[in-house]
Parts: C-alpha cells; structure tokens; sequence
C-alpha cells in the first residue's frame, strides 16, 4: 500500500520537480501534503464526498488503489504553478 508520502512525491516527479533518484525537501514536503488535502477535501464542491480526513505524510493513502495514479496526475496538475512546471497531461478524465 502506498503512503500520502508516496503520493506526493510521485506528483513532484511527474511534472519534474523531484528527480527519481532523489527525495523531495521538507518543503515541498509540507507544500504538498496541505495540497493532497486541501484538494482531496475540495472535491465536495465537484459534488464527490470521499469523506476525507486529513492525511500526514506517513499515512496509508486511504483511496483505493485503482484511484491513486489519478490522485497524483491531479495533484501534480495542482502543483505545478507553485513551481514554474507546466503539466504536460491533461486531467479532466479523471474525476468522472
């Protein structure tokens, strides 16, 4: 099972803010946490009710599986303003 950590930092690397090879910052740490959250939590006003509870890092991402690599295109999507990174995808799929 992956974590909020696991998560986040795949979104940092998708749009190219974290190498492979090498682990996110404390601040983008923090940054991208509050970011799964806000957005995860955002999502009522699409009218999708996952009942989130606010994640740490070290948690259990608590999505299931098949909804995860969707999790990280949108937040990476999120995220990529905050750190001059275009997102090179499209999301607009991935809440139906």
């Amino acid at each position: 099972m992956s974590t909020a950590r696991d998560v986040v930092e795949d979104a940092y690397r998708t749009i190219g803010v974290v190498a492979d090879d090498e682990a996110m910052t404390s601040s983008q740490a923090s940054n991208g946490i509050r970011a799964l959250n806000l957005m995860m939590h955002g999502w009522l006003l699409d009218g999708i009710d996952i009942g989130h509870v606010d994640l740490e890092l070290a948690d259990v991402f608590t999505m299931e599986s098949q909804f995860e690599e969707g999790c990280v295109y949108l937040l990476a999507e999120r995220l990529s303003p905050k750190y001059s990174a275009p997102a090179s995808f499209s999301t607009s799929e991935f809440k139906k």
